[in-house]
């Protein structure tokens, strides 16, 4: 079990490495700086350290990096956000980038104040690009030029906190975050105007909040550090049900129409499926380390329904939807790292390490991002589990 506590620790440590600039995968330490990544048609795209890379969903080989050489003092590990003919990143010094996917090259840049500095990640829309900063405030780019359209700056409240660190939701005309402030926020998507907050400004807040909600026929489902999974219906602004757990909600919840099922899990590794309509369990499941990244929802190659989860125990669970047990032997994520000897390299070894990256279903493999050893990402085969390539920053394209 990990406690509350100790993982902000490990959160607020990866800040600080990822301030120093720090692109080595052997020191770059738990928390946010794992390593986001988003799969596209043409190719993977992977934030890590210093730079932002297209990697071939093929070969696994390097595409293009951006910038072309790492600046100090940038880092990157926000989920890039994609588009055609656009590829949109958020760094951890007040910056937002626009870059043409087919060649790595810069289109635009937005510069935030110094104080703005971008944990989460953007979402394109059809005019602008929405980013939140941990200085409360949410932004409006146009996707065109990069230019500020408008801002909407979240109150500071009374825990102190303001802090943005989630990425938007965009449904229509409507732009959802959340805050550590111990809100949920509503905003025109066009002007930036509030249309409405959760709970209301009269009204005690919640637990902070780290993840991006879920939306599904005008119910928003998500989680805070109040030990608590949300179901919020959009047009009356009432809460349709809540669901208590073991410990902090970090992760996105997703949702099975099909089934009326949404999955979600805690910092105690306490995997739950909810019922849609009541948020009654349907089943849980426990796995050994901490849920911090967004199942995902697939089928094996008989078309049993299933669900992958990572966990800081360094597994992969496969679990079925209908009733959460174990479709597939759980398997152990190890990373390579290399040996040395004062500052010589002897060798390489593997171990297991914890997984806070969401599990990535992509054609016929699993992407698994990692933040600790030589590689960030690994393909894994979805029906064997065996590795199909590793990712290496080092090496040319």
């Amino acid at each position: 079990m990990i406690t509350r506590k100790l993982f902000l620790g490990l959160v607020l440590i990866a800040l600080a490495v990822g301030l120093a600039g720090c692109s080595s995968a052997a020191t770059v330490l738990s928390g946010t700086s794992w390593p986001g990544i988003t799969a596209s048609d043409e190719a993977i795209y992977v934030a890590y350290g210093a730079q932002v890379y297209a990697v071939s969903p093929e070969s696994g080989n390097r595409l293009w990096a951006f910038p072309s050489e790492p600046e100090r003092g940038r880092t990157f590990y926000a989920a890039p956000a994609v588009a055609p003919e656009l590829v949109v990143v958020t760094d951890y010094v007040g910056s937002v980038f626009a870059i043409d996917p087919a060649t790595g090259m810069q289109k635009w840049a937005f510069e935030s104040n110094p104080a703005a500095r971008f944990i989460g990640g953007a979402v394109i829309g059809d005019e602008y690009v929405y980013a939140g900063a941990v200085d409360g405030t949410l932004y409006a780019i146009n996707r065109d030029t990069g230019t500020k359209a408008w801002q909407f700056r979240a109150p500071r409240s009374g825990n102190g906190q303001h802090d943005i660190w989630s990425t938007p939701l965009l449904d229509g005309n409507t732009l959802y975050f959340t805050s550590l402030d111990g809100h949920l926020y509503a905003l025109d998507a066009q002007n930036g105007a509030l249309l409405w907050q959760f709970p209301a400004a009269d009204e005690p807040a919640i637990g902070a909040m780290a993840g991006t909600p879920a939306i599904h026929e005008g119910v928003l489902y998500f989680g805070s550090f109040n030990d608590r999974v949300y179901a919020l219906d959009t047009r009356t602004r009432q809460v349709v049900w809540t669901y208590t757990t073991t410990n902090w909600v970090w992760s996105t919840p997703v949702i099975d129409p099909e089934a009326n099922l949404m999955i979600g899990g805690d910092l105690d590794g306490h995997v739950f499926a909810l019922d849609l309509s009541s948020g009654q369990p349907r089943w849980t499941f426990d796995a050994g380390g901490p849920v911090v990244g967004t199942p995902a929802f697939g089928k094996l190659a008989d078309g049993q329904p299933v669900v992958y989860v990572t966990s800081g125990d360094s597994y992969l669970y496969i679990l079925n939807v209908e009733d959460g047990t174990q479709a597939r032997a759980a398997t152990s994520i190890k990373a390579e790292f290399t040996t040395r000897f004062l500052f010589f390299p002897t060798g390489t070894n593997e171990r297991p390490i914890p997984i806070f990256a969401p599990p990535i279903l992509y054609n016929d493999s699993i992407l698994i991002g990692a933040h600790q050893g030589s590689y960030p990402l690994y393909a894994l085969d979805r029906e064997t589990l065996l590795q199909r390539w590793a990712f290496d920053p080092a090496a040319g394209s």
